[in-house]
C-alpha cells in the first residue's frame, strides 16, 4: 500500500475551535501572527518529500520528510516572533476545543505514557546532588514537574521548582502547586539560574528555530544537569489508538517538526548532547557531551512506519464505516440526545 499525501480534515469542529481558527486568521490578516515558508532542513539538505498539505484543523500547515536524514518540518511555519500571542490566544482552545477558563487542570499537560507509573527521569537521578532546581519550559498547570518534585522529595531531595508558560490561565494553577512560574519561553525561567533537570515535555517539537533552541537550553544547564525530551514520536503512530493511526490527525500547526528517536538524537547530537536513555514513543534523557551515537538517516524507517500506521487507519476506517456499526452508532446518539433533554 502506498503512502497517500495527506490533505483532508482529521478532526471534526466544535465552536470554540471555529472561533479560534477565525481567531487565527484574523491575527494573521491583521499582522499580529505572521508565517514564513522553510525551504531547508535542519541538516541544510533541500530534498523533501511532501507528506501531507495541512494540518488535522485542515490549516495550510502541510509536511515534507527530508530524505537525506528524515526529519518531518512543516512546509511553513509560524515566525518566531509570533509564539507568545499564538499560545496565549490561540492554541489552547484550538487544541482541547475549550476555552481556558472553562478547561480542567488535566487539559493544560499532555498525560504520561500508560506504562510510566513513575516520571521516566527518576531513574537517572543517582549522580544528582541533593538539592535539586527543577525547570519545566511549557509546564502548563504544572502537573508533570509537581509530580516529579514530590517523587524527588520523597526520596530525599530538596527541590526547588520552575516553571514557564505562554498561557497565564495555565500558570495560574501551576502556581497553586507551588511552583515558581513566569509567563514566556527560555528567556524568562533564565532569571532562575540553572537546572539540574529540565524538562522539555511536547515543547521540542512546538520550537520554530532549533539551533537557538540548542543554544538556549544549553545556557539553562550545568555540565552534570539532566535534559529530560519528550516528544509524540511519528515511529510510533502505529501504537498511537489515541490518533486512530492517522497521520493527518497526529499533524498540528503547533508542531513545527516531527521526530523519532534517531531524527531527534540527530538534532540533539548538534547541540553537544548525547543519549542515555530513550524510546519511540518518544522519552528521552540527554546529558551534555559528545554523542556516541552516528547520526544515522531516519527517512526509510519513519516511511516504513508510516505505511504501518496508515495500514491500521485504512483497517480502523473499514470497520468504522460498516452500515451496522454507523447505524448502531447513529441509534446511541439518537439516544443520548433524549437523554440530555
Amino acid at each position: 500500500m502506498n503512502l497517500p499525501v495527506f490533505e483532508n480534515m482529521g478532526v471534526p469542529l466544535n465552536r470554540t475551535q471555529r472561533n479560534a481558527i477565525v481567531d487565527f486568521h484574523q491575527l494573521l490578516y491583521e499582522g499580529e501572527i505572521a508565517i514564513k515558508p522553510v525551504d531547508r532542513c535542519f541538516c541544510g539538505a533541500i530534498n523533501f518529500r511532501l507528506l501531507s498539505r495541512c494540518d488535522r484543523f485542515e490549516l495550510p500547515f502541510g509536511t515534507k520528510i527530508c530524505r537525506d536524514c528524515g526529519l518531518i518540518s512543516q512546509t511553513i511555519q509560524l515566525h518566531p516572533d509570533s509564539m507568545p500571542i499564538f499560545y496565549e490566544r490561540i492554541y489552547w482552545p484550538l487544541v482541547i476545543g475549550k476555552n481556558v477558563s472553562e478547561s480542567p487542570v488535566d487539559a493544560f499537560v499532555t498525560k504520561p505514557k500508560n506504562d510510566e507509573t513513575t516520571s521516566y527521569v527518576l531513574k537517572c537521578v543517582e549522580s544528582l546532588k541533593k538539592q535539586v532546581s527543577i525547570f519545566e519550559v511549557g509546564c502548563g498547570a504544572g502537573i508533570r514537574i509537581d509530580r516529579l518534585k514530590t517523587e524527588l522529595t520523597n526520596l530525599g531531595f530538596e527541590v526547588k521548582a520552575f516553571g514557564c508558560d505562554y498561557s497565564p490561565d495555565a500558570l495560574m494553577q501551576a502556581q497553586h502547586k507551588g511552583i515558581e512560574a513566569v509567563q514566556g519561553g527560555f528567556r524568562e525561567i533564565s532569571k532562575f539560574g540553572k537546572a539540574d533537570i529540565l524538562i522539555l515535555s511536547h515543547v521540542f517539537e512546538h520550537l520554530p528555530n532549533l539551533t537557538l533552541a540548542l543554544e538556549q537550553i544549553n545556557n539553562l544547564l550545568h555540565n552534570d544537569s539532566l535534559l529530560y525530551i519528550e516528544v509524540p514520536g511519528v515511529v510510533d503512530l502505529e501504537n498511537k489508538s489515541e490518533y486512530g493511526f492517522n497521520y493527518q490527525v497526529y499533524c498540528v500547526l503547533a508542531h513545527t517538526y516531527n521526530f523519532s528517536l534517531q531524527t531527534l538524537c540527530n538534532v540533539m547530537s548538534r547541540g553537544g548532547f548525547r543519549l542515555v536513555k530513550g524510546d519511540e514513543y518518544v522519552r528521552s534523557i540527554f546529558v551534555k557531551g559528545k554523542s556516541k551515537q552516528i547520526c544515522l538517516s531516519a527517512y526509510k524507517e519513519i516511511i516504513e512506519a508510516l505505511e504501518i500506521a496508515y495500514k491500521k487507519q485504512s483497517a480502523l476506517d473499514a470497520k468504522r464505516n460498516r452500515p451496522v456499526v454507523k447505524y448502531l452508532r447513529n441509534v446511541a446518539k439518537a439516544l443520548l440526545g433524549r437523554l440530555s433533554i
